[in-house]
């Protein structure tokens, strides 16, 4: 659970990321 919380957010950091640019 811990680690799809974990890649879930990362996940939506490289959105906000590719978002950003």
């Amino acid at each position: 659970m811990a680690t799809e919380i974990y890649q879930f957010g990362r996940n939506m950091q490289s959105l906000y990321d590719s978002y950003q640019q």
